[in-house]
């Protein structure tokens, strides 16, 4: 079955893993992406994408169940830094259901119990395909408040990829269910017993992909899971699963619609 993987032409070298500090709190990125936790501990992260709703994965809260306070962080560790609580955790009802896809429909939205603060700024929804008929290549950012390079957790980081079309069967642990399911990134390079590839890793599930413009940002994707090998370090491969959310965009609107 065809796996939508987008092989990297280039990626900055310097975490999400690999990545850089979002240093400007008025970027897009900063006044989209968002960190969740339970007793202060950012356990995953997440996009908003309406005043009221974050999106994020489904995964995120495996273990939750007995937590009462889930909160969304607004420039987590910031001096600005402000919550909102989860008042719903709405789950993708198809997550999980299919054992040999467990990866498929790794969704779910949240409501606060009141409007992101200012100068929050909701991010787009994907409605199309990654690239047009006429595009070869797209950059993309991934953000989250996961580890990085330094095995710290609580930053908001980024990492620019510039990525090329190209679908290619795929037999690894992303295969999703039908093509268009996931966006896999493989952003590999040779492990040297140091250096990880850079990418996603503890904390940035639910992390949002963006395609970036000069007036708007979009979310693409929302990261899902990362290949790990019992021989390497966890999130050395490189290797990525994103949600497309181009392929759920009328179970997320949905869902906004019916718990605003």
């Amino acid at each position: 079955m065809a796996c939508h993987e987008l092989p990297i032409e280039d990626s900055s070298a310097s975490a999400i893993v690999g990545g850089t500090r979002v240093g400007d709190p008025s970027s897009h990125v900063a006044r989209s992406t968002v960190a969740l936790s339970v007793d202060g501990d950012v356990f995953c992260s997440g996009v908003l994408v309406s005043p009221r709703h974050v999106l994020t994965a489904a995964h995120c809260f495996s273990g939750q169940e007995n937590h009462p306070t889930i909160r969304v962080q607004f420039e987590f560790g910031g001096p600005s830094s402000k919550s909102r609580i989860a008042g719903h955790v709405l789950l993708h009802a198809e997550f999980g259901k299919d054992p040999a896809h467990p990866h498929d429909h790794d969704l779910a939205l949240l409501t606060l119990d009141k409007p992101a603060p200012e100068p929050y700024v909701p991010a787009r929804l994907a409605s199309e395909p990654l690239f047009g008929e006429a595009e070869e290549s797209k950059t993309i950012v991934i953000a989250g408040y996961g580890t990085d390079d330094r095995g710290n957790t609580g930053d908001l980081n980024e990492l620019t990829l510039q990525i090329r079309r190209g679908d290619q069967d795929s037999e690894d642990a992303f295969r999703p269910s039908r093509p268009g399911s996931l966006l896999v990134l493989n952003t590999a390079i040779p492990y040297s017993g140091a250096k990880l590839s850079p990418g996603p890793c503890h904390g940035d599930s639910g992390g949002p992909a963006f395609i970036t413009g000069p007036d708007a940002i979009v979310v693409i994707g929302v990261a899902n899971s990362v290949l790990n090998i019992p021989s390497l370090p966890p999130c050395s491969t490189g290797l990525s699963a994103y949600t497309l959310v181009s392929s759920h965009r009328s179970w997320i609107e949905g869902m906004m619609k019916g718990f605003p």
